[in-house]
């Protein structure tokens, strides 16, 4: 299952491949001018084609996105479990170093809030 650090990572892919997909929407645009094709008979159908392609990239660096975000959402709700596992593994470890006379009850281990997450150690 991935941990915070893995969704941090997915996020900083998704960027990545966004960007790229911002470079190929600027390639597409300026890929053929008007001095290069001029008006030929197929120059409809080209822009036209063009005109989805650029739509279709330009969609789909949005929605990358949307999924970085998602992974920036899902790193910081691990990075919160992280935490609270730590703190109960550090609580933990005082109550083992009690003695048992002198213990109270056992900690608890937090519950992960999502089914999704996973401690990172």
């Amino acid at each position: 299952m991935p941990t915070a650090d893995d969704y941090y990572q997915g996020a900083v892919d998704w960027e990545n491949a966004a960007y790229q997909l911002d470079v190929l929407s600027f390639e597409l645009a300026w890929s053929f001018p008007e001095a290069m094709i001029g008006q030929c008979p197929v120059r409809g159908w080209l822009d036209s084609a063009l005109g989805v392609s650029l739509q279709n990239v330009l969609q789909s660096a949005r929605d990358f996105r949307e999924l970085k975000a998602e992974c920036a959402r899902r790193q910081a709700v691990c990075a919160e479990f992280d935490a609270a596992m730590s703190s109960y593994r550090s609580r933990l470890d005082q109550w083992s170093a009690t003695t048992e006379q002198d213990r109270g009850p056992q900690p608890s281990a937090p519950l992960p809030p999502f089914a999704w997450v996973e401690a990172s150690s």
